[in-house]
């Protein structure tokens, strides 16, 4: 298991410790997140909700990442009205038998260490998986184009609630529903049969 913490929320004593880059960009200087993980804890296949685009920092251990362009969600069974893939699917040790589409997912496998720092655009996928203890810390960017705004404002408003709404309603139905409607439309879009 991976912790999230929102520094300003948990502890603004450490936001005296760094400073933004100068990348050119504008942060969203309210959500500086850090996150900690032991030893084999995993993050699960999922784009962040609020489709900013963001840079990670890895400051403690080794931890695998894998991350595929928002292209590939058909590939790697997206969840509809949800921002994660299918929950049983292992990306250390895939079963392609089961999620046969996998093989079509295209993308970057890498190893982040002490001092890495890593480009995540909005909406790509990325799933961890910590090699030894560690920590990191992601910082993000203000959407700047009108329509990034809006599907910003679509999936932390409309999707994610209506989603909240669903799961309040009809439990664990929703959820295997969801998780049925993924393996069909992926596998329809691959032409599988199962």
């Amino acid at each position: 298991m991976s912790f999230c913490f929102i520094i300003k929320d948990k502890i603004p004593e450490l936001l005296k410790n760094f400073t933004y880059p100068d990348l050119g960009l504008k942060y969203f200087e309210r959500l500086p997140t850090l996150f900690f993980g032991g030893s084999e804890a995993k993050v699960l296949m999922h784009y962040d909700v609020d489709m900013t685009d963001f840079i990670h920092f890895q400051f403690q251990g080794d931890k695998r990442i894998l991350l595929f362009d928002p292209k590939q969600s058909k590939a790697l069974y997206k969840v509809p009205l949800s921002v994660h893939t299918i929950y049983e699917i292992d990306y250390d040790h895939p079963d392609y038998e089961k999620f046969p589409a996998l093989k079509h997912a295209k993308g970057f496998d890498f190893v982040m260490n002490h001092g890495d720092a890593l480009f995540i655009p909005r909406g790509y996928w990325h799933y961890n998986r910590y090699l030894e203890a560690g920590f990191s810390m992601s910082l993000r960017t203000f959407p700047n184009e009108f329509f990034q705004v809006m599907n910003t404002i679509y999936h932390v408003f409309i999707m994610r609630y209506t989603d909240k709404l669903m799961r309040k309603i009809f439990q664990l139905k929703w959820i295997h529903f969801k998780q049925k409607w993924a393996i069909k439309k992926s596998h329809g879009y691959y032409g599988i049969k199962k």
